[in-house]
């Protein structure tokens, strides 16, 4: 049954819903998630484009080929884009229900909204399915991973393809009817789907996360690479908390006096988590991409030429510093063992003819021990010279 107003009644004047006690509704300057939503659209879809054009370059450059995961991750790309497209459409309602006059919510808005509906399913399946055929085209050899992935393709395309079929029945008119209130509340009732898609949706992200580690970890391979390949793959981590995000904001609306507002909070939730998976999905693109092409021009070559270059002449610098403060420290240690540098005049006069004597008797030292034998022949002293000289 469609609203009914009072005769005389404006509805342009009428909220949505009535406010909270002691809130007054307000139809000029409310707060808005409007910019919350499309901030979070734009910033994600710019990131995810990047990493899908960087994708599909990869695999066509690499591997002369693409295969059903690329296309997959387009699709899912495609329409999660409008999916964010629509739910900007519909930004003057991303507000409290109460700070929206009926007037708003007139053909075109109910014609967004339950678009919106239909190709939720269909947006969040595409982006989970380019993962499991990307597992599919890896390690499809593994009979157990092959037929793992194929079950959970069916369980998502039964779960996530009944969307449109209920966005159908329950978010648009029946035949011959007008877009109005009651199309409303009856799309208001099947809200209750919102947390069941979020739950498997949350429960695929978690399987595609631990789904390809078993396999990595038995690779023929050394630890630190297994620990990098897993660390590819296991960019899933955002997806998984992506996923509770929505999750959460999907139960707030479910049993929520203002749907709208928490509407604004699901629409960014979806968004991020498409978004995500799309990103997680071209992980493995970007390591081949890294090892095959970045790591491999002459550009990177030459970057890293210049930081070891940059690295020795440091370290040789500093080597050349610490030898040279040695020598200055040793020099300048000789310098103060300089015993006539604190002596006085007469002092130095006494040490200089003590140094005299003791070269006299060290040069007579020598002869001694030039001769060996020959003492008596090659030493030619003045004993009583020599004392008379020593101190």
């Amino acid at each position: 049954m469609a609203f009914q107003l009072p005769p005389g009644v404006d509805p342009a004047t009428i909220p949505m819903a009535p406010p909270p006690d002691g809130q007054f509704s307000n139809f000029v300057d409310p707060p808005s998630q409007a910019a919350t939503v499309l901030g979070t659209g734009i910033s994600f879809g710019v990131v995810s484009l990047t990493f899908l054009v960087l994708r599909i370059s990869t695999n066509i450059t690499v591997t002369k080929k693409l295969g059903i995961d690329d296309y997959l991750c387009v699709l899912a790309w495609m329409l999660t884009t409008g999916y964010f497209g629509i739910s900007a459409g519909l930004r003057r309602l991303l507000r409290h229900s109460y700070d929206i006059p009926l007037t708003w919510l007139d053909a075109a808005a109910l014609r967004l909204y339950f678009a919106s509906n239909f190709v939720l399913g269909p947006t969040v399946w595409a982006s989970k399915a380019a993962i499991l055929t990307l597992y599919l085209r890896l390690f499809g050899p593994k009979r157990w991973l092959r037929y793992a992935s194929y079950i959970a393709l069916i369980v998502l395309t039964l779960v996530y393809w009944s969307s449109p079929i209920i966005a159908g029945l329950f978010c648009a008119p029946r035949a011959g009817k007008p877009w109005d209130g009651e199309v409303i509340i009856r799309c208001t009732d099947a809200r209750v789907l919102g947390p069941i898609y979020g739950s498997v949706g949350l429960a695929a992200d978690i399987f595609l996360l631990i789904l390809p580690l078993p396999i990595i970890f038995r690779l023929n391979l050394a630890r630190g690479r297994k620990i990098a390949l897993a660390a590819v793959f296991m960019m899933g981590i955002f997806a998984v908390i992506a996923s509770i995000v929505a999750l959460i904001y999907r139960v707030q609306i479910y049993g929520s006096d203002d749907p709208t507002w928490n509407a604004a909070n699901t629409y960014a939730g979806v968004i991020v988590e498409a978004y995500m998976t799309i990103i997680v999905s071209c992980a493995p693109a970007m390591s081949s991409l890294w090892v095959n092409k970045i790591s491999q021009s002459t550009s990177f070559t030459s970057f890293r030429n210049l930081i070891t270059r940059s690295r020795t002449t440091h370290t040789t610098s500093m080597s050349d510093k610490v030898v040279s403060s040695t020598k200055n420290s040793f020099t300048g240690s000789a310098m103060n063992l300089d015993p006539r540098s604190q002596m006085s005049g007469e002092e130095q006069m006494s040490y200089m003819n003590q140094s005299k004597s003791y070269i006299e008797i060290h040069s007579v030292s020598q002869q001694f021990n030039t001769a060996k034998g020959g003492i008596h022949k090659s030493m030619r002293i003045d004993q009583s010279t020599t004392m008379r000289e020593s101190p």
